[in-house]
């Protein structure tokens, strides 16, 4: 009977064990369908996502073909969202971000910039057939990481690979002028000129650069010329402010006119406006379009101008009230310093005067805006200074309140 027992507890724990045996065996089983199938899951996620991957990076190519550098950039980012391991893809993301950098206007992120720069050098050395691109864009870069000196380098390497490239002249020039060498500037835009002469960077750049070099009649011609590609008010502005300078008044005055005709809502071309009235010895008018202006949103400009016309009236303690308010409200309205000195000397308020007029030229000093009114408020500092104490100096030559 022992035996027996004995043995039936022997079957007893065999098939128990059996049992377990076949129970973990179902449970692998069902374990490794269950891995499989989610594994089958994460391919086909895998494939889809790499399908849309390539979509993006067959618009990216389409668009660089076609120069539209901006989508093309967009079109990359989206492959390498869709597969970020994928080498091709990455390659084609620093591709489009040189081109877009070399071609537009692009904003780059400041802490981008080491990262863009080393990609720039790798693609110089791995694609030399795109060797203009990537200098132009390395220039850029070196624009924007303040070393235009560097930059001036990268773009002459571009302009020597291709010579009819655009964006390295225009690099070039920017390049030149942060360096303060505003005649290599010149020079390098009216190369650029002889590469593409209807285009509007080239001949805004122009006409700034000739001005900047006192070239009125050059700075008008190639004003004019934008004008006729770009009958907007802003270039309108530009052209009739040359003209001004250039003491065609009777020309300023239409194309002001012209320009509030063409946009009535635009604040500056109101300003401008009434500083020419003003100059005209047309004080009601120009007080007029300074109160435009002030409505339509240049309360700084137009208050400042209003306060001109209180100069130019005589009027100088309400001058002398704007102004302070005006500079009270917008430290950065160096201007309204300028012209509240101006009132203070008509007042007679001698020592008042002349520390204005010094703290604008401590606050102008590095300042190209204000060039005219420096050389105006150096003067009668210098009058106010050396004037007897017992009277106020008697300005010679006052300007207009411009």
């Amino acid at each position: 009977m022992k035996h027996l027992y004995r043995s039936s507890s022997a079957l007893w724990r065999g098939a128990h064990l059996g049992q377990s045996a076949i129970s973990l065996i179902g449970l692998g089983v069902v374990a490794l369908l269950l891995v499989t199938g989610c594994q089958g899951k994460h391919r086909e996620k895998r494939k889809k996502a790499a399908a849309i991957g390539k979509g993006h990076a067959t618009r990216a190519a389409t668009a660089m073909e076609k120069n539209d550098y901006s989508r093309a950039l967009i079109a990359a980012r989206q492959a390498v969202a869709y597969a970020p391991f994928n080498p091709d893809a990455r390659d084609l993301l620093i591709r489009a971000e040189m081109f877009a950098v070399a071609n537009t206007n692009s904003t780059i992120d400041a802490g981008d910039l080491g990262t863009l720069l080393y990609n720039a050098e790798v693609m110089i050395e791995r694609e030399p057939q795109h060797l203009a691109e990537y200098q132009t864009a390395r220039g850029y870069l070196l624009l924007g990481a303040g070393d235009p000196k560097a930059a001036t380098l990268a773009f002459d390497a571009a302009i020597a690979a291709k010579p009819q490239y655009l964006r390295p002249q225009l690099g070039k020039a920017r390049s030149q002028r942060e360096q303060g060498d505003d005649g290599g500037a010149l020079a390098t835009l009216k190369q650029a000129r002889h590469i593409d002469g209807t285009n509007t960077t080239v001949l805004l750049s122009l006409a700034q650069g000739h001005a900047r070099a006192g070239e009125l009649s050059e700075a008008i011609a190639a004003q004019a010329e934008l004008l006729k590609l770009q009958p907007k008010a802003t270039a309108m502005l530009d052209l009739a402010r040359l003209q001004s300078a250039a003491g065609k008044a009777q020309e300023a005055g239409k194309l002001f006119r012209r320009a509030i005709t063409k946009e009535p809502e635009f604040a500056p071309a109101h300003v401008e406006l009434g500083n020419w009235l003003l100059s005209q010895g047309k004080a009601s008018e120009a007080s007029a379009e300074f109160d435009a202006a002030r409505k339509l949103g240049a309360s700084v400009e137009g208050a400042v101008g209003l306060g001109k016309v209180a100069l130019a009236r005589g009027d100088f303690n309400r001058a002398e009230g704007i102004f302070d308010r005006v500079y009270q409200a917008d430290s950065n309205s160096l201007s309204a310093l300028y012209f509240a000195a101006r009132a203070r000397e008509g007042a007679g308020k001698r020592p008042q005067a002349a520390n204005m007029y010094a703290q604008f030229l401590n606050n102008a000093a590095r300042s190209p805006k204000y060039a005219a009114l420096k050389k105006d408020a150096q003067a009668r500092l210098g009058r106010l200074r050396s004037a007897p104490r017992g009277g106020a100096a008697a300005p010679r030559g006052a300007p207009q309140p411009r």
